[in-house]
């Protein structure tokens, strides 16, 4: 859902001067200033702000809240880049069924680094591995209420089902489709995940 800012440009208008060769001047001639009865003021430029969440219709805002809303898309965006890369990282462990890496620790913060351990510790325990693709059917900004710690939130959801998981190697059925949240805070000036939530659906 992108929006791009728009950009004015204006066109000059170039005259070359007119070269008379050869020819008789002209009678000079004496030309009335032309007056109007008023003159019409040139109309304000208006800036507009469309909401990242929620009621998305353009509204009137001043500059300041321009650039507050470009700064969250910046940052919704950076959050966006964050999700993405762990949601690679989470793939390789969901089917490999090996511990927590030291790639995917450093996208966590806070109590998700304990939880996403022990997630990742019991799965390697219970022999559990997949086999398939997982689709990440969406990531976006989100209007969910922040839980306590995270500065941003966005809408997720994983499509699981083509992932046939096995535990110990025997068939063991089908991975889920999840919906859910994802919590973002910053850390040293990054966006690390903070919290996830999310419950198994028919469909994204």
């Amino acid at each position: 859902m992108n929006r791009h800012r728009r950009f004015v440009t204006a066109t000059a208008l170039v005259v070359a001067p007119l070269l008379l060769v050869g020819c008789t001047p002209a009678p000079a001639t004496t030309t009335e200033p032309i007056t109007t009865g008023s003159t019409t003021a040139a109309t304000p430029f208006q800036i507009m702000c469309t909401p990242v969440v929620g009621n998305t219709t353009p509204t009137p805002c001043t500059q300041a809240e321009y650039d507050k809303l470009r700064q969250q898309r910046q940052d919704y965006a950076a959050a966006e880049k964050v999700y993405r890369a762990f949601f690679d990282e989470d793939v390789k462990l969901l089917k490999s069924g090996e511990l927590a890496t030291p790639e995917v620790r450093l996208l966590l913060a806070g109590p998700m680094i304990d939880q996403y351990e022990m997630d990742k510790k019991r799965q390697h325990d219970a022999g559990v591995t997949g086999v398939g693709e997982v689709k990440l059917a969406y990531v976006r900004p989100s209007a969910a209420t922040l839980k306590d710690g995270s500065q941003i939130a966005l809408d997720v959801c994983k499509d699981g089902s083509g992932v046939a998981a096995y535990r110990d190697g025997v068939p063991a059925g089908n991975a889920s489709i999840v919906r859910g949240h994802a919590f973002l805070t910053r850390v040293d000036g990054v966006f690390k995940i903070w919290s996830l939530d999310g419950e198994v659906v028919g469909s994204c």
